[in-house]
């Protein structure tokens, strides 16, 4: 995967034991877009409209390792927003079922 952006880390417990088989996801939004995109005006046409107007900010996801390690790719062009900004990232930890976020990192 040639000239790929990502992200990459490890989770661990406070007492440094890694938790195993969380879902990561890499989620990407500009501060313009997604101020937009929350917009009232956009909530609305999005509920009469047959496509929904509002993006899905998932870069890609990933899994830890019984290690705790998770590595995620996404392509540069998936990274650019509607304003052709480079969006601020933000990784979010979700439990095993993909379901409860328990953690969301500062941009």
């Amino acid at each position: 995967m040639k000239n790929n952006h990502g992200v990459k880390g490890r989770i661990l417990d406070k007492d440094g034991k890694p938790f195993e088989c969380l879902v990561v996801v890499a989620k990407d939004a500009g501060r313009t877009e997604y101020e937009v995109m929350d917009s009232n005006i956009i909530k609305l046409a999005d509920r009469i409209t047959p496509v929904s107007l509002k993006k899905d900010y998932e870069l890609d996801k990933s899994k830890t390792d019984e290690n705790g390690f998770y590595k995620i790719l996404y392509s540069p062009n998936q990274y650019k927003n509607f304003l052709n900004e480079n969006p601020d990232i933000w990784v979010v930890i979700k439990d095993t079922l993909n379901v409860t976020e328990l953690f969301i990192t500062d941009k």
